[in-house]
């Protein structure tokens, strides 16, 4: 029995010899041409490391579909530069994560694309000055593909949309349970000012277009840092789909905003949102709008009138008449416009069945509360412990009568510099904390 004890020891001893000069051989590298083969053989579990280098004009299709994950990684962080009329395309794969690569000015309609394919993870990449159209796609996830992530990524100075959920064909309806999340995007300049004579185009994210809104693809789009973004100037994400959800965002200093374009029953909340013009507009039928944390926003959140009725069919132009809108317990602070903006005397159908609950807003001088268009019909509208703050010297600001005595609370603050008032207004109501900024690895943090 001693004897065979003694040999069991050898042999684990030998073992652990092997795997500790295993773990000390380095990996080879592979250039990113000759990925395609080399992933072909992976097995699961296997890591391939792409050698450093630039890699101009480069278009490759990478398949696996094992069922462990396989790790495609740079060999430096940044030192692998994709640029140029440059695609990598994931099809018919599955569990793969690819990270480390920078892209750099690629003029291709689409620098990543997620074809046919679940559970690709697309992370702690940099992408930069990317695109060559404002209706192009960055990185771009289509035609029954889900599960997928784009986490922990750097988009700075997009030329083109820079992440996008397709929705134009049926192959498109099972694009679901996608997660976009944990990225930057920063610096992101006017379409006018990149293509003269246009001017819409270049969202930071966009999931879904046209007539499929309807479709539900129950997108997750949380922990992402938006700043300086302009675009077209209405849209930082747009929302042409339905049952997603957008929280734990931070957003500032944009020219532009969230925006509910086409879709129902999607989830805003538990964003931070700062100097953001556009705020958060709505249209659409079931969605909530709940516990935001807005500072300084143009125009915070908005249900303007619109021109087409939500019970006519859904095409994929005009703007759809909201309905069954609950928007609650935010806390709006100063901005220069209007806090909660309810219809706008523009188009022919004004907002429905509407649940206005909990909403606190600090209101500073030249700015508004809540504006409610006259053609509002206040049948259409429950208003409830909403809390208005204003300066003691000011008068109360207007608001229309025909709501019962509990809809608005007017509370006056002290002095306009009074911010333990202003910014301490349910800043954490329910425990719930605001996000912080995401951290980035050194090599793709933008210059902020």
């Amino acid at each position: 029995m001693i004897a065979m004890n003694k040999i069991v020891l050898v042999v684990f001893f030998f073992q652990a010899i092997v795997f500790s000069v295993l773990a000390q051989q380095p990996r080879t590298s592979i250039a990113l041409n000759n990925l395609k083969q080399a992933l072909l053989k992976a097995n699961s579990g296997d890591t391939l490391v792409i050698k450093n280098g630039t890699y101009l004009d480069l278009r490759t299709t990478l398949s696996y579909s094992g069922e462990g994950k396989v790790v495609i990684v740079a060999e430096e962080p940044g030192k692998v530069i994709v640029s140029g009329k440059s695609t990598i395309i994931f099809e018919k794969s599955k569990n793969i994560i690819f990270q480390g690569v920078l892209f750099k000015h690629i003029t291709n309609p689409s620098a990543v694309i997620i074809f046919n394919s679940n559970e690709i993870e697309i992370s702690n990449n940099y992408f930069y000055k990317c695109g060559s159209n404002p209706f192009h796609t960055i990185v771009k996830i289509q035609e029954n593909s889900s599960r997928n992530r784009v986490c922990n990524n750097t988009f700075e100075g997009s030329k083109a949309m820079s992440v996008v959920v397709k929705l134009e064909s049926e192959n498109d309806f099972n694009n679901t349970h996608n997660e976009i999340c944990g990225n930057i995007f920063y610096d992101i300049q006017s379409v006018s000012s990149i293509y003269k004579g246009q001017s819409n185009g270049m969202e930071a994210i966009q999931v879904g277009q046209g007539a499929n809104s309807q479709a539900k693809l129950f997108t997750k789009i949380y922990h992402n840092r938006f700043e300086k973004v302009f675009g077209d100037g209405a849209e930082i994400i747009s929302i042409k789909s339905s049952n997603n959800e957008i929280f734990k965002n931070v957003f500032l200093d944009n020219k532009s905003g969230i925006t509910l374009r086409i879709g129902d029953n999607v989830a805003v909340f538990d964003n931070y949102i700062e100097n953001t013009s556009q705020g958060i507009r709505v249209f659409g039928s079931g969605h909530k709008i709940y516990n935001n944390y807005m500072l300084n926003c143009d125009v915070a959140i908005q249900i303007p009138s619109t021109d087409i009725s939500f019970e006519d069919k859904v095409t994929s132009s005009g703007y759809r008449q909201q309905n069954n809108i609950h928007v609650y317990d935010n806390t709006i602070v100063g901005g220069v416009g209007r806090g909660i903006l309810i219809g706008d005397n523009k188009r022919d159908f004004n907002p429905i069945n509407l649940r206005i609950k909990g909403n606190s807003i600090v209101v500073e001088q030249g700015s508004k509360g809540m504006v409610l268009s006259d053609e509002v019909s206040s049948t259409e509208i429950a208003f409830s412990k909403n809390i208005i703050y204003h300066m003691i010297e000011e008068k109360k600001p207007e608001f229309r009568t025909g709501f019962k005595n509990n809809a608005i609370r007017y509370q006056p603050i002290r002095s306009e510099g009074d911010t333990s008032t202003k910014l301490g207004v349910k800043r954490n109501k329910g425990g719930t904390t605001y996000p912080t900024m995401p951290d980035c690895p050194g090599w793709r943090c933008p210059s902020f």
